[in-house]
């Protein structure tokens, strides 16, 4: 597929389109990628606007299949190299959405969550405001990135910034957004030494408070004996009651189950 800067625009343009609408499909995506289509999309990676945008579209449906991960993680693609160009501010967002796609896609194997993390990944989309963007699909992908990631790396550090959970506090507040946001948290409090910062910012519920132990009330005063009457009347003598024992109830205690954290480490395959 003759997918390089020698392609006249029109060509490119329609052989791109059509192996994004054949990559749709699981059997026609693994001959793709066997043909080698990942390395040949270097060059489109870096040209203009609308390479870029069919070059990630394919690069979205392609990283569906674990198949390609490594050839998309290589130097050789290109792709993680330019990241910080499609996720700047000024990148059309939809190459911002179909980047997060790809990263989303990537993150769902624990070996390439653990490479996105070390090369700065986290730091990069909170630098670059990806959530800050008015466009909700382009958010709903950057918290699938990090949902995946806090499902194979909990106890990171880098997700349990100040910064990080100030941001998603906010996001937290939006109905579409919420339960992405609550499988991020559910995943990092599995860690007991993360569960203060993300009560702090109101991401998890506050721990009950201890009742306070009820003393038993103070005995009050026998009242004052009454005066006899002037003619005593002898009581009647009543029959013995038979000593009844009294047993205790059983006490009913059921046993506390702990709910386990969701994990949506989960690849979707919504496509554009």
């Amino acid at each position: 597929v003759p997918l390089t800067a020698a392609t006249p625009p029109p060509l490119f343009r329609d052989v791109a389109v059509a192996l994004v609408n054949i990559s749709l499909y699981p059997t026609s995506r693994n001959a793709v990628i066997k043909a080698g289509a990942v390395f040949g999309l270097q060059e489109a990676l870096a040209g203009d606007e609308v390479e870029q945008e069919l070059a990630l579209a394919l690069l979205q449906n392609l990283s569906l299949s674990p198949a390609c991960h490594d050839d998309i993680m290589d130097k050789q693609c290109g792709f993680l190299q330019i990241l910080p160009k499609f996720l700047h501010a000024s990148a059309n967002v939809f190459i911002r959405t179909k980047a997060c796609a790809v990263l989303q896609h990537l993150a769902s194997r624990p070996e390439n969550a653990a490479m996105l993390v070390k090369a700065g990944l986290v730091h990069l989309l909170f630098r670059e405001g990806v959530f800050e963007t008015q466009e909700v699909t382009c958010q709903i992908r950057a918290l699938s990135i990090l949902v995946n990631i806090s499902a194979h790396l909990e106890d990171d550090q880098a997700l349990c910034s100040d910064t990080v959970l100030t941001v998603l506090a906010a996001l937290n507040q939006k109905i579409e957004l919420n339960a992405y946001v609550q499988g991020i948290v559910s995943n990092l409090a599995l860690i007991k030494e993360q569960q203060q910062p993300l009560r702090k910012h109101g991401l998890l519920a506050p721990l009950p408070m201890k009742p306070k132990s009820l003393k038993a009330p103070k005995p009050s005063a026998p009242p004052a004996q009454q005066k006899k009457s002037a003619v005593s009347v002898a009581p009647k003598r009543r029959k013995s009651a038979s000593n009844s024992s009294v047993r205790s109830a059983n006490d009913g205690q059921g046993s506390a189950h702990d709910g386990g954290s969701v994990r949506d480490g989960d690849i979707d395959g919504a496509t554009d």
